[in-house]
This record gives structure tokens, C-alpha cells and sequence, in this order.
């Protein structure tokens, strides 16, 4: 079966005390990545100091925000075509400046589960070749939500981050030097997924966000706003979701 889902980055602007005058992005962002192509606009945010002008220019347009009184700031890209790599700085009034590099823009996969969608490559049939083979595949990207992000309040930030955005290859695949039955980073079931689109279409860069809550209901996998939804009324339904 399936599922094509739209994956839409949600950022919600709560009070929260500004790190401090450096222009910084949000730990969801990060050199290597990639970003959602056209048609979809993609988003790139961050913090400043409160009431910053904050612009870029990407393509050869120009683009000016002003960061909120908490010091939040989006901008919203016009859609890219796939391709790349890019490098985007940002610039802000009072807070320098930030730059993101190899950046590719493609499909952006969210993959989320329990344990089966945790699972390793490691730990996989065929772990040692695959894990070798894995940087012949440097169009992918990945990036490991950690453990400990749950929260019964919605946060600014993800609260830990297993893997920063990494070009595919033997470490960030399958760093065995951390061992078997490590339980980290990368997911099995994404990577081979992610290898699968890359091997149908080899021109099309591909983003693997691993976000895995071990032994949870898929409440925690959700937002508050979803308490209503008809897949979830049922507390003790779990699945594992593969979406773009």
C-alpha cells in the first residue's frame, strides 16, 4: 500500500528565552541536507535578536523577514527545482550571519515508527555490504531524530538530535565502530527505501528524516492537534509511517 503523504514543517513560535545575539538556524536544519523541491515551497528558520532584519538571497532573489519579538524567523523559499548544490547564508541586522552548504533540493521522506522502523542497517542482512556500498549513494541525505523528544507541550527545538544532516556513507549509515545492536543510526527500513528511490530515479536528490519512538503508542508520534483524528482514536493502534 501506498501512502503519499504531504510532509509539512510546523513551527510554532512559543515564548522562549533567545539563546543570544548569533544568528543561529534551527537544529532541524543543517549543512548536507535537503530540501523539499518544487512544487512545494521549502523553509528555512531560525533565531535572532528580537525585531532583526533578517535576508538571503538564493537564485538571484532577494528575501527580507523580520524576526518576532521572541526572535524567531521563516523564510519561505519560492520552489527550486531538484538539483543543487547550494550554499544559503543568511544574514540579520544586529545577529551576523549563518550559512548553510551542500545543500540539495529533492524529496524529503519523514520516516517514523517503533522498534521494526528503528532497526538498523547494522543489524541487517547483509550489514557489511550494504554499509559499505552506502557512499555510492552520496544524492542521499539523512538525519537521526534522537530519543527524549517527547514532550507534552510543543518545543521550538527538537530536544536531542541523534544524527546532524550527513551525506550517505559508511559512518553515517553504519557507524560499526559504535557496535551491534547499537539501535541508533541509520534505520534499516528508511535507508533501504531511500535506496530503492534513488536507484528508480538517479537524478533526484533524497532526504531520510529517521524520527523513531521505541516501544510508544503512536500518540507520541503526533501532535496535540491530531487527538481527533480517526486513524488514532484508538490509543493501542501502532504502525510505522513512510511519508514525503
Amino acid at each position: 500500500m501506498k501512502v503519499f503523504l504531504s510532509l509539512c514543517v510546523l513551527v510554532t513560535v512559543l515564548s522562549w528565552e533567545v539563546y543570544g545575539a548569533q544568528l543561529t538556524f534551527s537544529n532541524t536544519l543543517g549543512n548536507n541536507m535537503v530540501l523539499q523541491r518544487e512544487p512545494s515551497t521549502a523553509n528555512i528558520w531560525g533565531w535572532a535578536n528580537p525585531n532583526d532584519a533578517v535576508k538571503t538571497t538564493f537564485r538571484n532573489e532577494n528575501y527580507a523577514v523580520t524576526a518576532d519579538k521572541n526572535g524567531a524567523w521563516l523564510i519561505s523559499l519560492k520552489p527550486t527545482p531538484a538539483g543543487g548544490p547550494y550554499t544559503i547564508t543568511v544574514t540579520s541586522s544586529s545577529s551576523g550571519e549563518a550559512t548553510l552548504s551542500n545543500v540539495l533540493f529533492g524529496d524529503v521522506y519523514l520516516c517514523g515508527g517503533q522498534s521494526n522502523m528503528q532497526f538498523t542497517v547494522c543489524d541487517a542482512f547483509n550489514a557489511t555490504q550494504e554499509i559499505a556500498e552506502a557512499a555510492n549513494f552520496p544524492q542521499i541525505r539523512v538525519f537521526t531524530v534522537g530519543q527524549g523528544n517527547i514532550s507534552s507541550t510543543p518545543e521550538n527545538e527538537l530536544l536531542s538530535v541523534q544524527e546532524k544532516w550527513s551525506v550517505a556513507s559508511a559512518v553515517s549509515i553504519g557507524d560499526q565502530t559504535i557496535g551491534m545492536n547499537n539501535w541508533t543510526y541509520f534505520s534499516a527500513v528508511c535507508w533501504f527505501y531511500g535506496k530503492y528511490l534513488t536507484q528508480t530515479f538517479p537524478k533526484l536528490p533524497i532526504g531520510l528524516i529517521s524520527s523513531n519512538c521505541f516501544g510508544k503508542s503512536h500518540s507520541k508520534l503526533r501532535s496535540l492537534e491530531c487527538d481527533d483524528c480517526p486513524l488514532f482514536k484508538d490509543e493501542n493502534y501502532s504502525c510505522s509511517l513512510v511519508s514525503r
